[in-house]
């Protein structure tokens, strides 16, 4: 408290017929001084006289300042060397016609250690970079209006015992009534004076030293001290700061009800809240020597994962007990897991959802001991068995293709390689794994696509030709190479790969490397668009090896691909 606030509990408290032993007690003061307080006159402060002159100041003002009276304030004292308060300002406002006053409800008196009010309201929150719906749970003391608030990502009962114990310990004290409104939180019934208190919440209140009491519904007035903060906490507190986290927002609210909230005098009390609070304080019913503890106890199976699942989270237990029933307790900062009174794990409580947290030494993973000599090593010095290797991987390469993972990614396939090494094949067998899982594919041969196109050049077709084969996956254009282009086909080609870019997925053979064809099409930036289109989200497999038409038997081509396949084959699915 600031100087001014301690004399003015003083004499607020000798006013009432305190002792001065209670009343040092009280402020923190000793006796002399409270001796020397009261035998001092109250400061008399300077009254500025309201005249037609400060009344021109102050219109010119309010009109620069757009109405804003904080700024109007700062516009007095940087031109005419006004220092006004706040409240002053706003009477002299309303005085001069520029602001109406404001229209009050009614007005409630409450005696010291009478009354305190409960309630929450959402307010949306930066935290880091994610902006988030926030509960804000607050309490005050009726008489000296001395705030409490405490953010929660949701407000259950659990979440309200723990914001009450926060705030009875904060205010070293209870005042024997809490008035609520008639949410479920704290009701298990009815409304106003009918309302049932829900069991949980009336022990618990019990256990603190006081009841809950509701207000009848349309009347919030009657808890006006609580829902008025709530607009000055977004527009002063939540207004220009930042958040890393949840502990870090509601650690800087605690700041800012000591230095701000409860330290900002009020008209309405004549001093501070904290000032005020001195007073009520000796009124409050002290807390219990034992506080309640809040928490829940759940029973909870682990499952075939080693998890245990609390609030949308999940945590983590030694794999011996899977299928196991076990006791967790949810305390509001961490989880405990129990198998009866054996504690197997300690975890810090997550917030948000669908987390996962594993303490380590659980779910570990085996280790294979590194093999001497490297396999990699046993098979170069043997082309046989580097060639058996080869053709195991390209039969793995060529199930997960048949599992059509990429077709409904809408990537495309480029095999390359030389004449008579399968590439024809591979594509048909995968476009007939297509058909009968639903898709509509189709296949060409490149120079009958390309002279198909050129021909509806001449009945101008050729727009309703390209809608109709974008719509067509898997595509096959087959043998892309073996042929000679004129500028119109090169044109529509790259037409129809920049329709079906993303939509849908084109199988291409070629013996050509893509660097090659810049001399099939002619055309550079048209060839640097293509690729750029076709292999973004592309498949490239090279397929080396003897000619399969040749007389003598030849081993198994290799693969190699540029890009990871994905397992699982599809079910079948109705044709589109």
């Amino acid at each position: 408290m600031t100087p001014a606030d301690l004399q003015a509990a003083v004499r607020t408290l000798h006013a009432q017929g305190r002792s001065l032993r209670a009343i040092g007690r009280a402020v923190g003061l000793s006796r002399n001084t409270v001796r020397r307080i009261l035998r001092q006159a109250p400061v008399q402060t300077e009254q500025v006289p309201f005249d037609a002159t400060l009344r021109g100041h102050l219109q010119a003002a309010y009109e620069k300042a757009g109405g804003n009276a904080v700024r109007v304030r700062e516009l007095l004292a940087a031109e005419h060397g006004l220092s006004l308060s706040y409240s002053t300002l706003t009477r002299w406002l309303r005085l001069a016609g520029l602001r109406t006053p404001p229209r009050r409800a009614g007005e409630y008196v409450f005696a010291p250690g009478q009354e305190m009010q409960h309630d929450t309201s959402p307010h949306k929150v930066m935290l880091g970079a994610t902006r988030q719906t926030l509960q804000c749970a607050a309490l005050v003391l009726a008489c000296s209006r001395k705030l409490f608030i405490h953010y929660y990502t949701r407000f259950t009962r659990f979440e309200a015992k723990h914001f009450l114990l926060e705030a009875a310990v904060f205010m070293d004290g209870v005042c024997p009534v809490c008035v609520v409104d008639n949410s479920h939180v704290v009701l298990a019934g009815g409304s106003g004076a009918d309302a049932v208190i829900a069991p949980e919440m009336q022990a618990f209140a019990r256990a603190l030293g006081f009841a809950f009491r509701a207000h009848r519904i349309g009347h919030p007035d009657r808890k006006g001290r609580i829902e008025r903060p709530f607009a000055w906490v977004e527009g002063n507190f939540l207004a220009g700061r930042s958040f890393a986290d949840l502990a870090d927002l509601n650690a800087q609210a605690r700041t800012w009800c000591n230095e701000v909230a409860n330290a900002k005098p009020k008209r309405a009390l004549g001093m501070s809240p904290e000032a005020a609070y001195r007073i009520e304080q000796m009124s409050l019913k002290r807390l219990p020597a034992t506080l309640p503890p809040v928490y829940d106890v759940l029973e909870r199976v682990v499952d075939l994962h080693g998890f245990v699942s609390v609030d949308t989270h999940r945590y983590s237990v030694p794999e011996r007990w899977v299928g196991q029933s076990l006791t967790v307790y949810k305390h509001f900062a961490e989880i405990r897991v129990y198998r009866r009174q054996e504690l197997l794990a300690t975890h810090p409580r997550l917030s948000g959802r669908d987390g996962r947290s594993v303490l380590p030494g659980h779910h570990t993973l085996p280790s294979r001991a590194a093999r001497t000599p490297a396999l990699a090593a046993q098979w170069a010095d043997d082309p046989l068995l580097a060639r058996y290797v080869a053709a195991l991987r390209h039969q793995a390469q060529i199930h997960t293709l048949a599992g059509l993972d990429f077709v409904k990614r809408a990537e495309n396939l480029l095999l390359i390689g030389p004449p008579g090494t399968g590439k024809t094949g591979l594509a048909i067998g995968l476009l007939r794994e297509a058909c009968l899982n639903g898709y509509r594919g189709c296949f060409y041969n490149a120079q009958d696509l390309l002279d198909e196109i050129y021909a509806s050049l001449a009945d101008r077709s050729t727009s309703r030709l390209l809608q109709t084969l974008s719509r067509r996956t898997p595509m096959v254009i087959d043998e892309l190479g073996y042929m000679s282009l004129k500028p119109e086909q090169v044109n529509a080609f790259f037409r129809l790969m920049d329709q079906r870019y993303n939509r849908a997925t084109t199988i291409i053979t070629t013996n050509l490397e893509p660097t090659s064809w810049y001399e099939l099409f002619q055309n550079k930036s048209l060839v640097d668009a293509l690729l750029d289109r076709l292999q973004h989200h592309c498949i490239t497999i090279r397929i080396n090896g003897p000619s399969l038409r040749s007389a003598e038997p030849a081993p198994a081509p290799v693969a190699n691909a540029t890009a990871p396949a994905v397992a699982r084959r599809p079910t079948k699915r109705p044709a589109r």
